[in-house]
Protein backbone atom coordinates (compact mmCIF):
# COMPACT_ATOMS: atom_id res chain seq x y z
CA UNK A 1 0.00 0.00 0.00
CA UNK A 2 1.19 3.50 -0.87
CA UNK A 3 1.84 5.80 2.11
CA UNK A 4 1.02 9.05 0.31
CA UNK A 5 1.26 11.09 3.53
CA UNK A 6 4.84 9.96 4.15
CA UNK A 7 5.76 10.76 0.55
CA UNK A 8 4.34 14.29 0.67
CA UNK A 9 5.78 14.89 4.13
CA UNK A 10 9.29 14.08 2.90
CA UNK A 11 8.80 16.21 -0.22
CA UNK A 12 7.59 19.15 1.86
CA UNK A 13 10.60 18.93 4.18
CA UNK A 14 12.95 18.73 1.21
CA UNK A 15 11.51 21.83 -0.46
CA UNK A 16 11.22 23.94 2.69
CA UNK A 17 14.73 22.98 3.84
CA UNK A 18 16.14 24.42 0.60
CA UNK A 19 14.85 27.95 1.20
CA UNK A 20 17.40 30.56 2.28
CA UNK A 21 15.33 33.76 2.56
CA UNK A 22 15.28 35.19 6.07
CA UNK A 23 11.98 37.10 5.97
CA UNK A 24 9.51 34.42 4.89
CA UNK A 25 6.22 35.05 6.67
CA UNK A 26 3.89 32.45 5.09
CA UNK A 27 4.12 29.09 3.32
CA UNK A 28 1.84 28.16 0.43
CA UNK A 29 0.45 24.64 0.08
CA UNK A 30 -1.35 25.16 -3.24
CA UNK A 31 -3.88 22.47 -4.22
CA UNK A 32 -5.62 23.08 -7.51
CA UNK A 33 -7.74 21.28 -10.09
CA UNK A 34 -8.24 22.52 -13.62
CA UNK A 35 -9.96 21.24 -16.79
CA UNK A 36 -6.62 21.65 -18.56
CA UNK A 37 -4.93 19.22 -16.19
CA UNK A 38 -5.41 16.07 -18.28
CA UNK A 39 -3.94 12.60 -18.26
CA UNK A 40 -5.11 10.18 -20.96
CA UNK A 41 -8.92 10.20 -20.62
CA UNK A 42 -8.92 11.88 -17.20
CA UNK A 43 -9.28 15.64 -16.80
CA UNK A 44 -9.74 18.25 -14.08
CA UNK A 45 -7.02 16.51 -12.09
CA UNK A 46 -5.39 17.90 -8.97
CA UNK A 47 -1.87 19.30 -8.67
CA UNK A 48 0.02 20.24 -5.53
CA UNK A 49 2.90 22.70 -5.12
CA UNK A 50 4.76 24.45 -2.28
CA UNK A 51 6.01 28.04 -2.16
CA UNK A 52 6.25 31.11 0.07
CA UNK A 53 6.08 34.88 0.33
CA UNK A 54 8.49 37.30 2.03
CA UNK A 55 8.14 40.63 3.77
CA UNK A 56 10.59 42.20 1.30
CA UNK A 57 8.51 41.07 -1.69
CA UNK A 58 5.26 42.11 -0.03
CA UNK A 59 6.31 45.65 0.96
CA UNK A 60 3.08 46.00 2.95
CA UNK A 61 3.03 45.89 6.74
CA UNK A 62 -0.74 45.65 7.15
CA UNK A 63 -1.45 42.29 8.87
CA UNK A 64 -4.86 41.81 7.25
CA UNK A 65 -4.37 43.23 3.77
CA UNK A 66 -5.39 41.28 0.69
CA UNK A 67 -1.87 41.57 -0.74
CA UNK A 68 -0.44 39.80 2.30
CA UNK A 69 -2.66 36.75 2.07
CA UNK A 70 -3.97 36.47 -1.50
CA UNK A 71 -1.85 34.10 -3.59
CA UNK A 72 -2.49 36.25 -6.66
CA UNK A 73 -0.07 38.87 -5.24
CA UNK A 74 2.66 36.37 -4.33
CA UNK A 75 5.88 35.80 -6.33
CA UNK A 76 4.75 32.50 -7.97
CA UNK A 77 7.84 30.62 -6.77
CA UNK A 78 6.00 27.37 -6.01
CA UNK A 79 7.77 24.09 -6.73
CA UNK A 80 5.55 21.38 -8.18
CA UNK A 81 5.24 18.32 -5.96
CA UNK A 82 2.41 16.63 -7.87
CA UNK A 83 2.48 17.76 -11.49
CA UNK A 84 0.16 16.54 -14.26
CA UNK A 85 2.26 18.30 -16.89
CA UNK A 86 1.03 18.57 -20.46
CA UNK A 87 0.30 14.88 -21.02
CA UNK A 88 1.20 11.30 -20.09
CA UNK A 89 4.87 11.81 -20.94
CA UNK A 90 5.31 14.95 -18.85
CA UNK A 91 3.51 14.07 -15.60
CA UNK A 92 6.03 13.68 -12.78
CA UNK A 93 6.64 10.52 -10.75
CA UNK A 94 4.58 11.74 -7.82
CA UNK A 95 1.54 12.17 -10.04
CA UNK A 96 1.76 8.53 -11.15
CA UNK A 97 2.05 7.52 -7.49
CA UNK A 98 -1.04 9.62 -6.73
CA UNK A 99 -3.01 7.80 -9.45
CA UNK A 100 -2.01 4.46 -7.96
CA UNK A 101 -3.05 5.69 -4.50
CA UNK A 102 -6.42 6.71 -5.91
CA UNK A 103 -6.89 3.20 -7.30
CA UNK A 104 -5.96 1.64 -3.95
CA UNK A 105 -8.71 3.77 -2.40
CA UNK A 106 -11.26 2.81 -5.08
CA UNK A 107 -11.23 6.22 -6.79
CA UNK A 108 -11.40 5.11 -10.40
CA UNK A 109 -12.35 8.43 -12.01
CA UNK A 110 -10.44 11.24 -10.28
CA UNK A 111 -11.36 14.67 -11.54
CA UNK A 112 -15.02 13.83 -12.06
CA UNK A 113 -17.34 16.47 -10.66
CA UNK A 114 -18.38 15.53 -7.14
CA UNK A 115 -20.63 17.20 -4.60
CA UNK A 116 -21.57 20.68 -5.78
CA UNK A 117 -19.82 22.50 -2.93
CA UNK A 118 -16.62 20.46 -2.94
CA UNK A 119 -13.67 20.02 -5.27
CA UNK A 120 -13.54 17.26 -7.93
CA UNK A 121 -13.39 13.62 -6.84
CA UNK A 122 -9.96 12.82 -5.43
CA UNK A 123 -9.15 16.40 -4.54
CA UNK A 124 -10.85 16.35 -1.14
CA UNK A 125 -9.06 13.17 -0.06
CA UNK A 126 -5.74 14.63 -1.17
CA UNK A 127 -6.49 17.87 0.68
CA UNK A 128 -7.03 15.91 3.89
CA UNK A 129 -3.67 14.17 3.47
CA UNK A 130 -1.90 17.46 2.78
CA UNK A 131 -3.59 18.96 5.85
CA UNK A 132 -2.16 16.10 7.92
CA UNK A 133 1.28 16.74 6.44
CA UNK A 134 1.13 20.43 7.37
CA UNK A 135 -0.12 19.59 10.86
CA UNK A 136 2.75 17.13 11.33
CA UNK A 137 5.30 19.76 10.29
CA UNK A 138 3.86 22.25 12.77
CA UNK A 139 3.44 19.79 15.66
CA UNK A 140 6.98 18.46 15.27
CA UNK A 141 8.36 21.99 15.40
CA UNK A 142 10.03 21.64 11.99
CA UNK A 143 8.79 25.03 10.73
CA UNK A 144 9.74 26.90 13.91
CA UNK A 145 13.16 25.25 14.01
CA UNK A 146 13.85 26.14 10.36
CA UNK A 147 12.78 29.79 10.55
CA UNK A 148 13.28 30.47 14.30
CA UNK A 149 9.70 31.70 14.53
CA UNK A 150 6.16 30.47 13.96
CA UNK A 151 5.04 30.67 10.32
CA UNK A 152 1.61 29.63 9.02
CA UNK A 153 1.15 26.99 6.35
CA UNK A 154 -1.68 28.28 4.16
CA UNK A 155 -3.56 25.47 2.41
CA UNK A 156 -5.44 26.99 -0.50
CA UNK A 157 -6.72 26.98 -4.05
CA UNK A 158 -7.17 30.10 -6.16
CA UNK A 159 -10.53 31.00 -4.65
CA UNK A 160 -9.72 30.15 -1.00
CA UNK A 161 -12.66 27.73 -0.82
CA UNK A 162 -14.25 27.10 2.56
CA UNK A 163 -12.69 23.63 2.85
CA UNK A 164 -9.15 24.96 2.27
CA UNK A 165 -9.66 27.69 4.87
CA UNK A 166 -10.91 25.01 7.25
CA UNK A 167 -7.87 22.87 6.36
CA UNK A 168 -5.58 25.81 7.17
CA UNK A 169 -7.28 26.19 10.53
CA UNK A 170 -6.68 22.52 11.36
CA UNK A 171 -3.10 22.50 10.05
CA UNK A 172 -1.96 25.35 12.32
CA UNK A 173 -3.03 24.22 15.80
CA UNK A 174 -1.01 26.70 17.84
CA UNK A 175 -2.41 29.90 16.35
CA UNK A 176 0.17 30.19 13.56
CA UNK A 177 -2.53 31.13 11.01
CA UNK A 178 -4.64 33.44 13.19
CA UNK A 179 -3.85 36.55 11.11
CA UNK A 180 -4.78 34.74 7.90
CA UNK A 181 -8.03 33.42 9.38
CA UNK A 182 -8.95 36.86 10.71
CA UNK A 183 -8.28 38.35 7.29
CA UNK A 184 -10.58 35.76 5.73
CA UNK A 185 -13.34 36.59 8.19
CA UNK A 186 -12.88 40.32 7.64
CA UNK A 187 -12.77 40.22 3.85
CA UNK A 188 -14.95 37.19 3.18
CA UNK A 189 -17.29 36.49 6.05
CA UNK A 190 -18.55 33.27 4.49
CA UNK A 191 -15.44 31.44 5.61
CA UNK A 192 -16.62 30.82 9.14
CA UNK A 193 -16.48 27.05 9.51
CA UNK A 194 -20.00 25.74 10.15
CA UNK A 195 -21.49 22.76 11.88
CA UNK A 196 -22.11 20.79 8.69
CA UNK A 197 -18.41 20.92 7.70
CA UNK A 198 -17.35 19.63 11.12
CA UNK A 199 -19.94 16.86 11.01
CA UNK A 200 -19.03 15.82 7.48
CA UNK A 201 -15.33 15.70 8.30
CA UNK A 202 -15.78 13.49 11.37
CA UNK A 203 -18.27 11.25 9.58
CA UNK A 204 -15.93 10.68 6.62
CA UNK A 205 -13.03 9.79 8.91
CA UNK A 206 -15.14 7.26 10.81
CA UNK A 207 -16.57 5.60 7.71
CA UNK A 208 -13.18 5.44 6.02
CA UNK A 209 -11.77 3.59 9.04
CA UNK A 210 -14.44 0.90 8.48
CA UNK A 211 -13.76 0.44 4.75
CA UNK A 212 -12.37 -3.09 5.17
CA UNK A 213 -15.40 -4.36 7.11
CA UNK A 214 -18.37 -6.05 5.43
CA UNK A 215 -21.01 -3.66 6.73
CA UNK A 216 -24.71 -3.82 5.96
CA UNK A 217 -26.02 -1.23 8.41
CA UNK A 218 -24.68 1.91 10.13
CA UNK A 219 -26.50 3.39 13.13
CA UNK A 220 -26.12 6.97 14.39
CA UNK A 221 -27.67 7.95 17.74
CA UNK A 222 -28.04 11.55 18.92
CA UNK A 223 -27.98 12.22 22.69
CA UNK A 224 -29.07 15.39 24.49
CA UNK A 225 -26.96 15.71 27.64
CA UNK A 226 -26.78 18.45 30.28
CA UNK A 227 -24.18 20.70 28.63
CA UNK A 228 -23.49 18.96 25.33
CA UNK A 229 -24.94 17.03 22.44
CA UNK A 230 -23.17 13.94 21.17
CA UNK A 231 -23.56 11.46 18.34
CA UNK A 232 -22.64 7.80 18.70
CA UNK A 233 -22.01 5.67 15.62
CA UNK A 234 -21.66 1.93 15.15
CA UNK A 235 -22.13 -0.70 12.48
CA UNK A 236 -23.63 -4.12 11.97
CA UNK A 237 -22.74 -6.88 9.52
CA UNK A 238 -26.42 -7.83 9.37
CA UNK A 239 -29.27 -5.70 8.07
CA UNK A 240 -31.40 -6.13 11.21
CA UNK A 241 -28.75 -4.34 13.29
CA UNK A 242 -28.97 -6.63 16.31
CA UNK A 243 -25.19 -6.79 16.73
CA UNK A 244 -23.95 -3.18 16.59
CA UNK A 245 -20.14 -3.22 16.73
CA UNK A 246 -17.39 -0.66 17.29
CA UNK A 247 -19.87 1.87 18.64
CA UNK A 248 -18.07 5.11 19.41
CA UNK A 249 -18.63 8.79 20.01
CA UNK A 250 -17.76 10.51 16.74
CA UNK A 251 -19.10 14.02 17.36
CA UNK A 252 -19.63 16.19 20.46
CA UNK A 253 -20.54 19.85 20.67
CA UNK A 254 -21.26 22.10 23.67
CA UNK A 255 -24.62 23.84 23.74
CA UNK A 256 -22.93 27.25 24.07
CA UNK A 257 -20.61 26.63 21.07
CA UNK A 258 -21.01 29.48 18.49
CA UNK A 259 -21.22 26.90 15.68
CA UNK A 260 -24.18 25.25 17.38
CA UNK A 261 -25.93 28.53 18.24
CA UNK A 262 -25.50 29.78 14.67
CA UNK A 263 -26.82 26.54 13.16
CA UNK A 264 -29.73 26.48 15.62
CA UNK A 265 -30.64 30.06 14.80
CA UNK A 266 -30.92 29.32 11.06
CA UNK A 267 -32.52 25.88 11.43
CA UNK A 268 -35.37 24.99 9.09
CA UNK A 269 -36.84 21.52 9.50
CA UNK A 270 -36.98 19.46 6.32
CA UNK A 271 -40.03 17.54 7.55
CA UNK A 272 -43.21 18.68 9.28
CA UNK A 273 -42.68 18.96 13.03
CA UNK A 274 -45.08 20.23 15.66
CA UNK A 275 -44.00 22.18 18.76
CA UNK A 276 -43.81 19.02 20.86
CA UNK A 277 -41.34 17.47 18.45
CA UNK A 278 -39.18 20.53 17.74
CA UNK A 279 -36.45 19.96 20.31
CA UNK A 280 -32.76 20.81 20.13
CA UNK A 281 -31.60 17.23 19.60
CA UNK A 282 -33.69 17.08 16.40
CA UNK A 283 -31.69 19.98 15.00
CA UNK A 284 -28.46 18.01 15.40
CA UNK A 285 -30.19 14.85 14.15
CA UNK A 286 -31.21 16.66 10.97
CA UNK A 287 -27.73 18.15 10.52
CA UNK A 288 -26.23 14.66 10.69
CA UNK A 289 -28.94 13.27 8.39
CA UNK A 290 -28.23 15.96 5.80
CA UNK A 291 -24.54 15.05 5.70
CA UNK A 292 -25.22 11.33 5.40
CA UNK A 293 -27.75 11.96 2.64
CA UNK A 294 -25.27 14.13 0.69
CA UNK A 295 -22.53 11.52 1.03
CA UNK A 296 -24.90 8.85 -0.25
CA UNK A 297 -26.25 11.00 -3.08
CA UNK A 298 -22.86 11.85 -4.51
CA UNK A 299 -21.40 8.34 -4.01
CA UNK A 300 -18.89 9.45 -1.35
CA UNK A 301 -20.00 6.61 0.90
CA UNK A 302 -19.12 4.07 -1.78
CA UNK A 303 -15.82 5.84 -2.50
CA UNK A 304 -14.90 5.92 1.20
CA UNK A 305 -16.08 2.45 2.18
CA UNK A 306 -16.16 0.48 -1.11
CA UNK A 307 -19.73 -0.44 -0.12
CA UNK A 308 -23.07 1.27 0.46
CA UNK A 309 -24.72 0.20 3.74
CA UNK A 310 -28.19 1.09 4.99
CA UNK A 311 -28.26 3.95 7.52
CA UNK A 312 -30.39 4.38 10.64
CA UNK A 313 -30.43 7.62 12.60
CA UNK A 314 -32.23 8.09 15.90
CA UNK A 315 -32.38 10.25 19.00
CA UNK A 316 -31.85 8.19 22.14
CA UNK A 317 -34.40 5.62 20.96
CA UNK A 318 -36.06 4.92 17.65
CA UNK A 319 -39.23 7.06 17.66
CA UNK A 320 -41.47 8.62 15.02
CA UNK A 321 -39.07 11.47 14.27
CA UNK A 322 -36.15 9.07 14.02
CA UNK A 323 -38.15 7.02 11.52
CA UNK A 324 -38.84 10.15 9.45
CA UNK A 325 -35.17 11.04 9.20
CA UNK A 326 -34.05 7.46 8.56
CA UNK A 327 -36.45 7.38 5.60
CA UNK A 328 -35.14 10.78 4.52
CA UNK A 329 -31.55 9.51 4.46
CA UNK A 330 -32.40 6.42 2.50
CA UNK A 331 -34.61 8.37 0.05
CA UNK A 332 -37.86 6.68 0.94
CA UNK A 333 -41.10 8.58 0.72
CA UNK A 334 -41.86 10.61 3.83
CA UNK A 335 -45.22 10.69 5.56
CA UNK A 336 -45.48 14.46 6.01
Amino acid sequence: MIDIQKLLYEEAKRVISSWTEQDIYAISFFIYSNEEYRYKRLKNLTEFSIGYNTESYLKDSSPYSEKRWNFAFWPMNNEEIIDVGNGPDTANDNFHILLQWYLENNIKKPGKEGRYDECPIGCMMLTKVITSVALQLQNEGFIKQKFHKEIPIIIHDLSYSYYTVDATRKANPHGEADQFLTAMKTCRGQYEVDLSIELSDQLKQTLYAWKDEKIQLVKCSVYDEVETFKIMIGYSKTIDGDDIKDEKEFFTIKKDNPLWLSYKKDFTPCISLDDDHLQDDIILLQACANEIKSLLKYDYIYILMKQKPHFIIQRNTFDEVSNWYTNYINEKRLDL
